[in-house]
């Protein structure tokens, strides 16, 4: 009996699959070394080749969080209790019938993961990010990977007056629909892009689009030092020396070590039709040793009622 045909028999709820009613006798432990390599080695690993077309997308978002165990603990991703999400272009959506986007066409505003076309450099809320293709772009779309410890490398060498305003960090903005009752959608204090988690272990925490609607709607103001440092966190990662590129199959895997890599994505043009859509599963996985850093721990607990920023 394989691993999915046990799941769905004892009728596991997906944030309860785990090793025990997800056997991988054989492939469970290469998994657990290659989270090993992603957390400790060169930051990120792609597995080809899992058959997501023979699947139904319910069985495939199974298989996806079954993987996964292996590599980490998977957590929420929204207020709504989404443990996967779907990483999609919605915007022309405003209605479907498919039970994983329902709720979020109903949003009033869309988060950024359900847009399309290029993504900023950026890192995510989690440890690990896992990304599971399901359906390619009609063109372009090419993940892009860089060095957050190079990154911040460069800076030093040629835009020391930066560093600072990255170490101090920026205010970030919360979409109403994630906020709770009463409280604040600007976070409490800034949230540092660069901060240590041990001797010479640095960290990175960015995400440009909250930072910049606390700007647009919140009138937040920075120096001019302070803008341009977020300049070069966009511009440094696509010199050719700096940045990977792959394309991502159907079937693919992509695991990425959210601390120590800047993410991003391509332009691209898409299908018309949603069935046809590119198509990613994402999943946020903390690992054992809870190595998230204060910077992410602090951006969900900032948002306190009626708090003004500092």
């Amino acid at each position: 009996m394989t691993a999915l045909q046990v799941v769905k028999q004892l009728d596991v709820p997906l944030h309860k699959i785990n090793e025990k009613v997800f056997p991988l006798p054989v492939l469970g432990p290469r998994l657990k070394k290659i989270a090993d390599q992603v957390e400790h080695g060169r930051g990120f690993a792609v597995l080809r080749g899992i058959p997501v077309n023979a699947y139904e997308q319910e069985d495939a978002v199974k298989i996806s969080w079954g993987l996964c165990s292996y590599l980490g603990r998977g957590i929420p991703q929204s207020r709504e209790g989404d443990y996967v999400n779907h990483i999609i272009d919605l915007t022309d959506i405003k209605a479907t019938t498919n039970k994983n986007l329902a709720h979020v066409v109903s949003r009033d505003e869309l988060r950024v993961s359900h847009h399309g076309g290029r993504r900023l450099w950026h890192t995510d809320t989690t440890d690990i990010v896992a990304l599971l293709c399901l359906r390619k772009a009609r063109s372009g779309g090419q993940s892009w990977l860089a060095s957050a410890k190079a990154t911040h490398n460069v800076i030093l060498s040629e835009h020391p007056e930066c560093l600072p305003a990255l170490y101090e960090g920026y205010y970030y903005h919360r979409l109403a629909d994630d906020q709770a009752a009463g409280t604040s959608s600007l976070s409490r204090e800034k949230v540092p892009v660069f901060s240590a988690r041990g001797a010479d272990n640095l960290s990175c925490y960015y995400i440009p689009e909250p930072i910049q609607r606390a700007i647009d709607r919140e009138k937040v103001e920075y120096s001019e030092v302070a803008t341009r440092a977020r300049d070069l966190i966009e511009e440094i990662p696509h010199r050719p020396e700096m940045k990977l590129t792959m394309d991502l199959e159907p079937g693919d895997l992509q695991l990425i070590d959210n601390r120590s890599l800047l993410h991003a994505r391509a332009n691209y043009e898409d299908w018309p039709e949603l069935e046809r859509r590119r198509h990613l599963l994402r999943l946020w996985l903390r690992v054992k040793q809870g190595r998230s850093t204060a910077a992410a721990q602090r951006v969900h607990s900032q948002f306190e009622r009626n708090a003004p920023p500092k």
